[in-house]
């Protein structure tokens, strides 16, 4: 299967100005979240995002184009469905772990938005890892985010500077 939804962690160094359409957001240097789906070809979108080239078509290409920004890992998880939205709305809910960059990537679904601050990467990779675990398990059967999914895939980004520290896949 090669459709489904994915996380970046994205470090931004220094602050920056993104403007997109009318909307203009500010983003202070540190680490984020970006949510993601790619109901066509997920290994496809995350190559492309971790290509230097970008087309501007995503809200995220206006970081991820950027000198000052650069993706730390992304997480892969296959699914017939799009869920996107469901796990940007949990995480939108863990206010002292995630500070939702309101209206950033979110134009086609109903949430505050797909691009989430990190408060406390800590927490945030354990609670991000914990969803993702319980999502694979199937715990709670009432939850649309867990229906349907395959297992999820970690991508390091080939381009980081600590090569020995890469898990091996």
């Amino acid at each position: 299967m090669n459709r489904g939804f994915y996380v970046l962690l994205i470090t931004i160094h220094d602050e920056m100005i993104v403007k997109r359409g009318k909307k203009v957001f500010h983003l202070i240097d540190g680490k984020y979240l970006y949510v993601g789906s790619a109901m066509n070809s997920l290994s496809g979108r995350i190559k492309y995002h971790l290509s230097p080239r970008k087309s501007g078509r995503w809200h995220v290409d206006e970081i991820l184009g950027s000198e000052r920004a650069k993706i730390e890992l992304a997480i892969l998880v296959p699914s017939e469905r799009r869920l996107e939205e469901d796990l940007s709305i949990r995480l939108s809910t863990m206010k002292n772990t995630f500070d939702v960059v309101k209206g950033f990537g979110s134009s086609d679904v109903k949430t505050e938005g797909n691009l989430f601050r990190i408060l406390n990467l800590e927490r945030a990779l354990k609670t991000l890892l914990i969803l993702l675990l319980d999502v694979k398990k199937g715990s709670d059967k009432n939850d649309s985010l867990l229906d349907g999914l395959g297992e999820f895939t970690l991508r390091w980004n080939s381009q980081r500077s600590d090569k020995e520290d890469q898990p091996k896949f």
